[in-house]
């Protein structure tokens, strides 16, 4: 008439739950964790070297360590994660005013674009909504910047989707920005 529950099936039921549980929970956690953005700088080198950037998007770009005399120095490096989002690098520093008068000589040079934030052609393609990253994620980047496409190749008519590395220097403010991007 009542069936019989059998306490030792009701017992591996709630183990199995359980450990499926805690395995989703790590999964979670260690996905939210992998897809967090990095900002410590002691670690440029690591990210720079890890072989996860393509190598179009920062060689001879980025440098390969940060300047021994930079201060202010920010980093915010968003890795791809399982073919969803995008990877962004994004580093600033400020350094003596040689080191800007370098970085400035070498873009210039390797530029297919230099321009400021308010240009015409900047604002109608969207090239420096990029710009958000770091100590401009309110406001966007200073109009005393001179910006620098360094490479770009684009998915659709517009920068949302694609590969860019763009670089930025304030001569006022003896600081430099680089930022990689692919989408």
């Amino acid at each position: 008439m009542y069936k019989r529950i059998s306490v030792y099936g009701l017992y591996w039921k709630a183990v199995a739950l359980s450990v499926l549980g805690t395995i989703f929970t790590f999964l979670i956690f260690w996905n939210y964790d992998a897809t967090a953005s990095i900002t410590n700088s002691d670690l440029y080198e690591r990210i720079i070297c890890s072989g996860r950037i393509p190598q179009n998007l920062t060689d001879n770009i980025f440098p390969n360590r940060i300047p021994l005399d930079a201060t202010e120095i920010e980093l915010s490096y968003s890795p791809k994660m399982l073919g969803q989002s995008g990877l962004q690098l994004a580093l600033s520093f400020s350094a003596p005013e040689s080191v800007i008068e370098d970085y400035v000589r070498e873009f210039l040079q390797d530029a297919t674009w230099t321009g400021s934030p308010l240009d015409a052609v900047s604002l109608q393609a969207g090239i420096f909504s990029h710009f958000y990253v770091l100590d401009f994620k309110e406001s966007g980047l200073p109009n005393d910047y001179t910006i620098y496409v360094l490479y770009g190749e684009t998915a659709y008519s517009d920068w949302n989707h694609g590969e860019c590395t763009l670089a930025a220097t304030s001569p006022d403010l003896k600081s430099v920005l680089f930022l990689a991007e692919k989408w």
